[in-house]
């Protein structure tokens, strides 16, 4: 069965914050830094990459007036933002935003730094990490209630829950996810904002019914529903409404209902020019109303929307390589033949190469000679000092698998490690912190090569620059050096 596109409800850790700032001094007649802060949280909702170049300056306001909340509110935005896009730095901020909660005496924030970990976990589909995180902060918001905005408290309580539905969906215990979303929906009755309550409510309950296609069909029909009445009532026809359709279609697909499925997920093919709903999502409608046509032997319409999917499929390939046909297009169209210039340019080439070629050959015997020294230290030290052999073992399998959940595990046993390196530089890579994490659990230049299907040289030319960056000096052997690292 093809489940409905993920339904994220990633702001509600700072929606009472914002709601519950002030917009204007008064006295001035002009808009405060929590009004501000407010604005940029309206335009998050609606256009994350326009509110989010906002942040710095803001940021720097909030430590420039001393005001702590906002610095903690706006880190944990900055966390946020970075799920969807980079979990390297999603990681890094949700820490710096665990660091200043705790210098701050702020329990709230601490919590909402573990429930952010929580949704890293879930995304990198590590489900018991993520239910640990979980436990962490719904303990620490716990601990907040006699300190924080009760609103706030009830809105990260809400995140916390649905992170934990998806973690338990991940390890198919559909029960207890659905018991998650439950609690959630008790804690949005208690939402004092009734266009949020509405809002949130009708997504739970659309949460609900896909989560109940894998347990119960009535259910699941019965939670749609009961959104689909919020959305009457309050005219919706938005990215609720389009899962709304998908989940109902596919309520009908089980009972075998065909021709209401198509219903459905016409209605949903309907709100796409509405909704701007995801190009994957867009594809998985064509793909069902195919599969559907096809059941009732339909095979022309079957046909038109499986070209349809195609076409989406075709789309996203495309604009995965555009930005490079672009490129090309456009160099060729600056060709232009000024022999005198390429007379010159091979001269001051040539000799580029000559000392590039002098260069290059004092370069690689000192890279045998450094490799040398590292694979007779690794040979003197096989054993890497952690306390947790399970956990060393993972890691390695992980990186032996070239898992994308490497790096959030490996943060998660060392979590010291990314601030280490950027204390010595800022500007380290993902790809290099993660070669630094390879080094740092002892694997071989060899290995590091087969694992991320690279040659032996590539992985020597890697590991000289990060030497280079981290100021390693030469006679240091970098394995040594990230042993006492």
């Amino acid at each position: 069965m093809n489940m409905k596109p993920k339904l994220w409800i990633f702001f509600c850790t700072f929606l009472i914050t914002s709601f519950s700032f002030a917009q204007f001094d008064d006295s001035k007649g002009i808009k405060t830094l929590e009004g501000k802060v407010r604005d940029n949280y309206e335009l998050f909702l609606k256009d994350p990459e326009r509110a989010f170049p906002e942040i710095d300056e803001l940021m720097n306001e909030a430590i420039e007036n001393k005001n702590k909340e906002v610095e903690l509110n706006l880190l944990s935005r900055i966390s946020w933002y970075y799920i969807n896009k980079d979990l390297p730095k999603a990681i890094e901020f949700s820490q710096q935003l665990e660091v200043k909660a705790k210098e701050y005496g702020d329990v709230f924030y601490e919590a909402v730094a573990h429930q952010i970990l929580s949704n890293i976990y879930t995304r990198s589909e590590l489900p018991d990490k993520a239910l640990k995180e979980f436990e962490i902060t719904i303990k620490l918001l716990s601990k907040a209630e006699n300190n924080s905005n009760k609103q706030e408290i009830i809105h990260a309580k809400v995140n916390a829950f649905i992170c934990a539905n998806d973690a338990y969906k991940l390890k198919a215990m559909n029960r207890e996810a659905a018991n998650m979303l439950l609690l959630a929906n008790q804690e949005i009755n208690s939402f004092e904002d009734q266009n949020a309550k509405q809002y949130f409510l009708r997504a739970n309950y659309t949460n609900l019914g896909g989560v109940f296609l894998n347990l119960d069909i009535d259910s699941a029909e019965y939670y749609i529903n009961k959104s689909f009445q919020l959305s009457e009532k309050n005219r919706s026809e938005d990215a609720i409404q389009f899962n709304n359709y998908i989940i109902l279609g596919d309520v009908n697909i089980e009972r075998k209902n065909f021709s209401q499925a198509i219903l459905n997920y016409q209605k949903a093919e309907k709100l796409i020019p509405m909704v701007n709903p995801s190009m994957e999502n867009q594809g998985l409608v064509f793909e069902k109303l195919a599969d559907v046509y096809k059941k009732t032997d339909s095979l022309e319409k079957a046909n038109y929307y499986m070209h349809k999917w195609k076409d989406v499929r075709f789309d996203l390939e495309k604009n995965k390589n555009q930005s490079l046909h672009k490129i090309i297009d456009d160099k060729m169209l600056e060709e232009k033949n000024y022999s005198i210039y390429i007379i010159i340019g091979s001269a001051i080439i040539l000799l580029i190469m000559i000392a590039l070629l002098f260069r290059s050959r004092k370069k690689n015997k000192l890279l045998l000679k450094q490799e040398k020294a590292s694979e007779e230290y690794l040979e003197r030290n096989t054993n890497l000092k952690i306390s947790d052999e399970e956990t060393l073992s993972q890691l390695v399998q992980m990186a032996k698998n070239n898992d994308q959940a490497f790096m959030p595990a490996f943060h998660a046993a060392f979590p010291d490690f990314l601030g280490k390196l950027q204390s010595i530089h800022s500007q380290i890579v993902p790809s290099e912190v993660e070669f630094c994490a390879f080094m740092k659990l002892n694997l071989s230049t060899k290995d590091i090569a087969r694992y991320k299907s690279i040659e032996p040289k590539s992985a020597q030319n890697k590991k000289y620059r990060i030497r280079k960056k981290l100021n390693i000096p030469d006679d240091t052997d970098i394995y040594f050096w990230f042993s006492t690292f």
